[in-house]
């Protein structure tokens, strides 16, 4: 019988190595890098069936350099323990997954670049193994930083009576290409609002994408989002702003947000311009964009959508506004063309 396989997290607190027990859940730590001076840990938690520290792998190679750390295995019981290097994949909330060659297929890959020695052991209760991570980065590896997670899989049992819960600790694992750019650069994308709600915040919420070679939206590098939300007439309706927490958005990968926009009063209907920014705790901003919509009896009625670094482009309402000057011009020429033209005739008769 193939065992069912629970994954364990080892948090990760805002960059600094700081085991505080493995819950139920099926993500890995937050590839952020130790705090400068922080001290490793070595010592397994007090509970747990299956344990690794340091819980987060962080190693700067140059590309065409390679370079290796030690994983210390613990056990609390009888087990076979089978380790691999997977690639690191990051669903919408944020939670990241284990992926298989298959699936792998961001270019910001590092399992390839990773192997482990010994991939495969028998532990006892109260043991602890020591594993080697070793990582070779091809010479043409590109710039930015490289990504996987090391999979420690154990299963209760001596091998031939495999049976029960196994447990799945993913440390997650980052390389740094030394002497390389590492960019943060970002988009917004799916940009919305759902429906009012009576007496509740208006909900918009969109993806924060990462388009850089290197992660964001942990400590240091926090991602804040801020909404604002004019009327027809360019009045401010509301504002508000969100701080994006939990793990950081690893290249290629989106995270969403919900930003609740506050209003002292129901909003009637009629149109609405709305502006987004995403912007990085040191100031920078990754991207803005803009939806216009209608409110028509509490429905919304979405319109044109925009995206630009500090340009959120003109409103829809401004817009229709440039049309209906455009198309008066227009007209007023016309018809004093065709004036002109009957003096002309009229003179022309006349002499």
């Amino acid at each position: 019988m193939r065992p069912h396989i629970e994954r364990i997290a080892l948090p990760l607190l805002l960059g600094a190595v700081l085991a505080l027990g493995q819950a139920r859940v099926s993500t890995a730590a937050s590839p952020s890098p130790a705090a400068p001076g922080a001290t490793p840990i070595t010592t397994p938690p007090t509970s747990g069936t299956l344990n690794v520290s340091p819980p987060i792998i962080s190693l700067n190679i140059a590309p065409g350099g390679t370079g290796s750390t030690q994983l210390t295995v613990h056990s609390a019981i009888v087990q076979n323990v089978q380790i691999t290097a997977a690639g690191l994949g990051q669903g919408p909330d944020g939670a990241f997954q284990p992926l298989v060659a298959a699936k792998d297929t961001s270019p910001y890959s590092g399992r390839a670049m990773m192997s482990v020695e010994p991939q495969s052991f028998q532990m006892q209760p109260g043991g602890s193994q020591t594993v080697t991570v070793n990582v070779s980065v091809p010479t043409g590896a590109g710039e930015g930083t490289r990504y996987a997670i090391v999979n420690v899989t154990g299963t209760p049992g001596t091998g031939s009576e495999n049976v029960g819960l196994a447990v799945e600790v993913g440390v997650s694992s980052l390389i740094t290409l030394t002497g390389t750019s590492q960019t943060h650069t970002g988009a917004i994308k799916n940009l919305a609002v759902a429906k009012p709600v009576p007496g509740q915040p208006l909900a918009v919420t969109g993806t924060v994408q990462n388009t850089g070679n290197s992660h964001f939206g942990a400590a240091p590098n926090q991602v804040n989002t801020s909404a604002t939300l004019t009327n027809a007439n360019g009045d401010t309706v509301s504002a508000g702003k969100q701080v994006m927490t939990g793990n950081s958005i690893v290249p290629s990968y989106g995270r969403q947000f919900s930003v609740p926009l506050k209003t002292s009063q129901p909003l009637g209907d009629g149109r609405y311009h709305l502006r987004v920014e995403a912007v990085l705790q040191d100031g920078t901003l990754l991207d803005s964009a803009s939806l216009d919509f209608t409110l028509t009896g509490g429905e919304v009625v979405l319109g044109a959508t925009a995206n630009g670094q500090g340009d959120s482009g003109p409103s829809g309402t401004l817009l229709l506004l440039i049309a209906a000057l455009c198309a008066a011009v227009i007209g007023s020429v016309a018809v004093n063309l065709l004036l002109l033209g009957r003096r002309r005739r009229n003179e022309r008769r006349n002499a």
